[in-house]
């Protein structure tokens, strides 16, 4: 398994370490991470587990998408109920944005920032 260059911190609650990518062994290409309160059937490493701080239904089963293709990572939002935005831009379903060093993501009731490197 190799290790991406890129994380998420969890502005809200410093003491939760940051969210690291892999890449599993002889894995080529792009990968998907789903984002969301559940981890889906079968999604052993793609799945990215995120409860929400006050309120565990602030987050979605299926909140987002984060995308690893071509050196860059893409977020994508997957949930109608409760809302993702990046840098204070609210994403409608299925809209999806490339994230920058410093990105700020907001999913539910959690405060995330990207991190490059």
């Amino acid at each position: 398994m190799t290790v991406l260059r890129g994380r998420i911190e969890v502005v809200d609650s410093p003491d939760v370490p940051p969210i690291r990518f892999y890449l599993p062994k002889g894995h080529k290409g792009s990968i998907e991470y789903t984002v969301g309160k559940s981890k889906a059937e079968g999604d052993r490493y793609n799945h990215i587990e995120l409860l929400g701080k006050g309120n565990p239904n602030a987050v979605s089963r299926h909140q987002a998408k984060i995308i690893f293709m071509n050196g860059q990572y893409q977020l994508m939002n997957l949930s109608a109920t409760n809302k993702t935005s990046v840098d204070g831009k609210e994403l409608d379903v299925n809209e999806s944005v490339t994230l920058k060093e410093g990105s700020r993501v907001q999913m539910g009731d959690r405060e995330l920032v990207f991190r490059a490197q």
